[in-house]
């Protein structure tokens, strides 16, 4: 998890802080299994290790947060505060660490470990400046290779629609619950929203019980970078459903399974998918049955199983050509095709996008059309071949635009505005990342707008020139 320096250095802040009043360390973490396994080890090299989520319940302020995990000096010599990312409104959280730093150090005057994600740390340097003052350690831990990866797929399941749709469960299904379903399932955020309000204005008694507006609820919280709230719903859905059986329990476990994955949790991931395929072969759902084995492939993948999974997405295909189900085709083609990449086989890669473009162009689907044409313009970047690479971007570039799809244009925005700005068009690339910017604000997604920031200061500012001689 850490580079060896950060491993002692860690180390030495849990082992020697122990009796020296309140000291403050700061640790980012992406992932939410390193973030369990840095407690688990703190808890075991130190005594006295008390815990606080900054995610409490009801609004709780912090100061309550942090006096009912505290229990006096001598029985709590070490606070560890985490879940700050998935606190309602963190922004708030930040703002009373910062305006009571005085009074809280006090009060709970033993050292602090602060464990957060990286874009809730984003919210912490800009909202609790005062406090971050105090920090004598920050680490940040992470392969940034891995972390690429997590977000490279992250953003392909943003700007594309949902892979493959879970089936609803048959007559029952109560018709403002399934259009909001579907609408949410394709990224309208704003349709989804609305119905899901019109549904809990006419079944007041039914919304924190019902296993579907639990669904549609995670899916939106997703979709708006918010996937630790979404978790949290699932969840209790999910305890729900193993009292109450329901026929949509293997759709709550695929979107535990795919928020996992993102997350980076691949093991729990796996077994939440495996979960799912269980319920859904007991149930005869064949369409969560192919969510689940989409989910179980798209794991193999990325833990470097290719084979594996090509064996899983070559038998899908076979039973979407006998169904005749051309939507579901197209996106398997694709998932062959990334793994056809990774095998070096770039012909083929291609010509298989160029194949499942041609079903989304009739089908009329801008957003998987855009992203279609984002996966080829990289495969011509990785081939050195930038012509190609951005007239194609300008395609993709130019549909979401149009449909006004702000994901879309935030993501692919990067790719594009990058690629002019390496080729003589700096001004234009400069805007286009400036636009990338501004929608993952709007969007929410603080920590790819402080990313893309930097990229657009480190393109102003001119390079270090060599001393005349």
């Amino acid at each position: 998890m850490f580079t060896p320096e950060d491993a002692r250095a860690y180390e030495r802040f849990v082992t020697w802080s122990e009796g020296a009043g309140f000291r403050l360390a700061v640790v980012e973490l992406s992932l939410p299994r390193d973030r369990d396994a840095l407690l688990r080890w703190t808890q075991e090299a130190a005594s006295g290790v008390q815990t606080a989520r900054l995610d409490g319940p009801g609004g709780l302020a912090v100061w309550d947060l942090l006096k009912a995990a505290f229990q006096s000096a001598g029985e709590t010599r070490l606070l560890m505060l985490t879940h700050l990312e998935a606190a309602a409104d963190r922004k708030a959280v930040c703002a009373q660490l910062n305006i009571q730093r005085d009074e809280l150090t006090r009060a709970f005057a033993v050292p602090w470990i602060l464990v957060l994600h990286p874009s809730a740390a984003l919210d912490l340097q800009r909202h609790a400046p005062d406090l971050c003052d105090f920090a004598t350690l920050w680490l940040k831990v992470g392969a940034p290779d891995a972390r690429a990866r997590l977000e490279e797929t992250s953003d392909l399941a943003r700007v594309s629609d949902d892979p493959l749709l879970d089936s609803l469960p048959g007559d029952a299904v109560e018709p403002l619950l399934a259009a909001a379903h579907n609408a949410a399932a394709l990224f309208r955020i704003d349709e989804a929203r609305d119905l899901l309000a019109r549904y809990d204005m006419l079944h007041p008694d039914t919304t924190s019980i019902s296993p579907h507006r639990s669904l549609i609820e995670a899916r939106l919280l997703n979709a708006q970078g918010q996937p630790l709230r979404a978790m949290a719903i699932l969840e209790e859905a999910h305890h729900r459903c193993k009292e109450v059986p329901s026929p949509l329990h293997s759709s709550l476990l695929n979107l535990m399974g795919t928020i996992q994955m993102h997350q980076g949790d691949l093991g729990r991931a796996l077994a939440l998918h495996e979960d799912a395929l269980q319920l859904a072969i007991n149930a005869k759902d064949a369409s969560s049955q192919e969510v689940a084995r989409r989910g179980i492939a798209l794991i193999l993948m990325s833990t470097a199983e290719i084979d594996r999974a090509l064996s899983i997405f070559s038998t899908q295909l076979a039973t979407f050509e006998q169904l005749g189900d051309i939507r579901a085709r197209a996106i398997t083609l694709g998932d062959i095709a990334r793994i056809l990449v990774k095998k070096g086989d770039i012909d083929k890669a291609l010509a298989l996008h160029q194949e499942r473009l041609l079903v989304f162009e009739q089908l009329g689907n801008p957003r998987e059309t855009a992203a279609i044409l984002w996966q080829i313009a990289r495969i011509h970047l990785s081939s050195h071949k930038p012509q190609p690479a951005l007239e194609t971007l300008a395609r993709a570039y130019a549909i979401v635009q149009r449909a006004e799809l702000l994901e879309g244009i935030s993501v692919i925005g990067i790719d594009m505005g990058k690629l002019l700005c390496a080729t003589g068009a700096h001004e234009e690339g400069l805007a286009i990342l400036e636009r990338s910017r501004s929608g993952f604000e709007q969007l929410g997604r603080t920590d790819r707008a402080q990313q893309t920031a930097d990229l657009i200061a480190s393109l102003r500012s001119p390079p270090d020139l060599p001393p005349a001689t």
